[in-house]
């Protein structure tokens, strides 16, 4: 693409704010495919995730990244879209999905920004426009457990038999897992305490 869409998009990614979130996480997406067009998989998270590689490889056993996937959980319902992985958890992108979208990633970011997404009120929310990116491309929204869309003491607090019912999450199980592949929501000093536990 080129002309004034790609210089609405250079403008839109230099801004420093909520919003332009959005057309960064695209443009990193891109960024990752052009310089690393054969991996099979692409990681996307914000700076206050936690990721356990070793437990989110494990994860993808038996996914197929040859095939259109965007990999992530929990699923969340958004109206127009339906069902999409919750971007809090991170999101990961299989190289078959890659290789069917990477074009399309620059135009569909300048049609949300400059119109599309206006209209919904998670216009700024990066994980509801690839959910809506998915669906252009005829991609699979593929939902794993272990990908927490919370901070560890939440989904403690979840599995205790004590939380009242007024603080669960609807029609949800309980959450437990015996290893956790990522967390949203870390600040600092719970990223050094995870790494410490884990990475020790």
């Amino acid at each position: 693409w080129a002309g004034a869409d790609a210089a609405f998009l250079r403008e839109d990614i230099m801004r420093a704010d909520y919003g332009s979130s959005l057309p960064k996480f695209f443009m990193a997406l891109l960024d990752l495919f052009l310089r690393h067009p054969h991996r099979q998989w692409y990681l996307l998270v914000g700076d206050d995730n936690f990721v356990v590689p070793q437990h989110l490889l494990e994860l993808l056993d038996g996914v197929d990244a040859a095939e259109k996937y965007i990999v992530g959980g929990p699923l969340g319902q958004h109206v127009g879209v339906g069902a999409y992985a919750s971007g809090g958890s991170g999101l990961l992108f299989s190289n078959g999905f890659m290789q069917a979208a990477w074009r399309h990633l620059g135009p569909f970011a300048v049609s949300w920004r400059q119109g599309r997404g206006q209209h919904l009120l998670c216009h700024p929310c990066a994980d509801v426009a690839f959910g809506f990116f998915a669906r252009d491309v005829c991609a699979v929204t593929v939902e794993v457990e272990c990908m927490h869309g919370m901070w560890p003491e939440y989904f403690a607090m979840h599995t205790s038999r004590d939380l009242p019912s007024c603080a669960a999450v609807p029609n949800r199980a309980r959450i437990k897992c015996a290893r956790p592949a990522t967390f949203h929501y870390v600040q600092p000093r719970a990223m050094r305490l995870l790494s410490r536990h884990f990475f020790s």
